[in-house]
């Protein structure tokens, strides 16, 4: 939501940055596999894992692997050819 105080400028403003602050960022910071969310997954099998942020999807696919995700879905906002996205 936009602040009225600030208005519309500061809100497309502020977009702009953190988007750029994202845009130069090496790719291997949005495609490193994160262990330590893997190693946080509740025990059981079949689990559904729904990742915001998900970069290049490398995680997700991480998860698969153990055998103990059945379905995993990221969503991400930036598109990053040669990654695990369309995975």
């Amino acid at each position: 939501p936009i602040n009225p105080q600030t208005g519309l400028a500061a809100a497309v403003l502020s977009r702009f940055f953190t988007m750029h602050q994202y845009a130069v960022k090496e790719q291997t910071y949005f495609t490193n596999v994160r262990r330590d969310l893997i190693r946080l997954l509740p025990p059981g099998e079949n689990l559904r894992v729904l990742e915001i942020g998900a970069g290049g999807g490398d995680t997700l696919v991480a998860m698969k692997q153990t055998g103990r995700v059945a379905e995993a879905v990221g969503v991400e906002l930036f598109e990053l050819p040669g990654s695990n996205q369309d995975h």
